[in-house]
């Protein structure tokens, strides 16, 4: 189970997105310029697949921070 509390519910991202954490999700990407460990803002396409880990097509994928960079 993620880490959002109820006091959480209606608040907007921008309010906790940097100390989230979340569960695991593989994203599929066309991309190779992200790399494991990096803090990333994410959209994803169509649905999520509800396996361990969870896995989804990205839309859009934005790096918040850079490996290394906690």
């Amino acid at each position: 189970m993620d880490n959002v509390k109820k006091s959480d519910f209606g608040k907007g991202w921008n309010v906790f997105f940097e100390d989230y954490t979340g569960n695991d999700i593989w994203l599929k990407t066309s991309s190779s310029k992200y790399k494991i460990g990096q803090k990333v803002r994410y959209w994803v396409e169509g649905g999520v697949d509800e396996s361990f880990p969870a896995q989804a097509s990205a839309k859009e994928i934005e790096i918040i921070k850079e490996q290394g960079q906690y």
